[in-house]
């Protein structure tokens, strides 16, 4: 299989994936008696269910703590970034960039629209992410 193909989930990753909507009581009857069955059979599973949770009331109290978005939230997204080449490439709300270059003079980032707001994740050296780049 190469790095591109999706792999068709187990049994058990399949029902793993309904935890979220069994969480929230967004499921429907029969993957909610699926999902029933997988925990008395795994009970181990009921952890996995128990982390879901958490993540899904963490979510919840950070979204109500930020409130709802302002009057141009959007331009807060936008961004421009330059590289020490010269290159310039244009980042809106949604967009994702993998900085993965640690060569060169580094970058600069400008604001478009007043500030902006963005996310980093970090990820491990070892991740293969070719199969990412388009």
């Amino acid at each position: 299989m190469s790095d591109n193909e999706l792999k068709t989930p187990s049994p058990d990753e399949e029902i793993e994936m309904l935890f979220p909507w069994y969480a929230t009581g967004q499921i429907s009857e029969d993957d909610r008696v699926r999902v029933e069955r997988y925990l008395d059979e795994h009970p181990e599973a009921r952890g996995q269910l128990a982390l879901v949770r958490e993540e899904m009331e963490a979510t919840d109290a950070m979204a109500e703590a930020l409130g709802t978005p302002r009057a141009g939230a959007l331009g807060r997204l936008l961004a421009e970034i330059e590289a020490g080449s010269g290159e310039k490439r244009r980042f809106g709300a949604g967009d994702i960039m993998l900085a993965d270059d640690t060569t060169g003079q580094g970058h600069i980032t400008r604001d478009l629209e007043g500030p902006r707001r963005s996310l980093f994740i970090l990820v491990p050296a070892d991740l293969d992410v070719s199969g990412w780049k388009v």
